[in-house]
């Protein structure tokens, strides 16, 4: 399948890198932020490596008594939190904004961390028109973002400008 897939895809998804912008004149990129989204995991070796007769236990497990280091025994600085040994970015982690290379404190959208979701900044100065509507999110955003109303007037100003809008708002 790689073979006849991917390797023989004129795009060559396994050679053509996420810092350049994909082959189109325009993008637009909507995606949810501000949702505390799992980015990583504290283990640890179990302290026996028998489980029960007969079962062992995995080499590695979550380890759900790390606390996440402050500097000066101050508040959390990081913007991290860390709930059973899985570590979640928050509103206030900082972050780099790609484009203007300014720092910024957001999280994904509960499910892709904003690292990701906000390359399509990257792709802002080379050779395709890229609009970019981050939307502030609830629960899992990455989910539910197609059916808030929000998203839907984003799509529509992008599509078609305010006379799509007004259509739309009128029926509704």
């Amino acid at each position: 399948m790689i073979d006849s897939q991917y390797d023989n895809d004129p795009l060559g998804p396994r050679t053509t890198s996420s810092e350049e912008a994909p082959p189109v004149k325009r993008l637009c990129a909507v995606y949810g932020i501000n949702v505390p989204t799992k980015v990583g995991y504290a283990v640890c070796r179990p302290s026996s490596i028998v489980q029960k007769e007969g079962k062992v236990k995995p080499k590695l497990v979550l380890d759900t008594n790390t606390k996440i280091a402050t500097s000066n025994n101050t508040d959390n600085d990081s913007g991290y939190t860390i709930n059973e040994g899985k570590i979640y970015e928050t509103r206030d982690t900082p972050q780099k904004n790609w484009s203007s290379r300014q720092t910024v404190h957001c999280s994904g959208d509960g499910t892709v961390p904003y690292w990701s979701l906000s390359v399509p900044q990257k792709w802002m100065s080379q050779s395709c028109d890229v609009r970019i509507k981050e939307i502030e999110g609830k629960g899992n955003y990455h989910h539910t973002i197609p059916g808030d109303p929000r998203f839907h007037r984003v799509l529509l100003d992008y599509l078609g400008g305010q006379k799509i809008i007004e259509k739309y708002e009128a029926r509704a």
